[in-house]
């Protein structure tokens, strides 16, 4: 009786733990803060969340089955990255290859895709401003895309292709945490200007044209 007793709070801790390192990942991920590829150390990170192996791995392997995350040989954990090709396999039936998994329901590929940040659900209609606040803040959705690549979509669900790179960077910074003369500091080393008043004033035609094209909420 002493070891069911003594066992049955510590397994109801693991999980708790796991479960919170599950979300302190998925988060990182999402954000973009750890990017696709990237291997995941199970040491390095058990020492950051000050947890042990054993409920990493379960947060990893929770991940996994998320599809967040990918285990090689050699590698062990790393940022998934999916290619259109996989993505297209996921949607597809009958499948394409051998071993493909089985024809996955509508409600099931919509949570799969808010896990990973491609789709965002909302109860209302979203608040969009066409002037950047002090602290500016553009949609979750919108900056997340601009970590990987040029398309982005707005609030008004239109995909669009963003060939300036300084655009995406500076989409990336929009999350509200900084203001407009610390969001032209960070950029300093990618917006050329010849005073940071005048980078200021280029920091704030581009929030024009995002508060134009449905991008922005405060």
């Amino acid at each position: 009786m002493t070891i069911v007793r003594s066992s049955g709070p510590r397994t109801i801790e693991r999980q708790t733990v796991a479960a919170a390192t599950t979300r302190a990942l998925r988060e990182k991920i999402l954000s973009g803060e750890i990017g696709e590829g990237e291997q995941l150390r199970q040491d390095a990170l058990a020492a950051e969340y000050g947890v042990s192996r054993i409920p990493l791995r379960e947060a990893l392997r929770q991940l996994e089955a998320e599809g967040l995350v990918s285990f090689y040989p050699h590698r062990g954990a790393v940022v998934s990255t999916l290619s259109l090709a996989e993505i297209e396999e996921r949607l597809l039936w009958p499948p394409t290859s051998v071993g493909a998994p089985s024809p996955r329901s509508v409600e099931a590929i919509i949570a799969d895709a808010c896990l990973k940040g491609l789709l965002m659900l909302q109860l209302h209609p979203p608040t969009l401003v066409s002037l950047a606040g002090e602290r500016p803040v553009a949609s979750v959705v919108s900056r997340w895309q601009a970590r990987r690549g040029a398309w982005v979509t707005n609030l008004w669900h239109e995909t669009i292709r963003v060939h300036d790179p300084i655009a995406l960077r500076l989409l990336t910074l929009l999350d509200g945490s900084r203001t407009r003369t610390e969001i032209a500091a960070a950029m300093a080393d990618i917006l050329p200007a010849p005073d940071p008043a005048a980078r200021e004033e280029r920091i704030d035609e581009y929030l024009r044209q995002f508060g134009k094209h449905g991008f922005l909420t405060r």
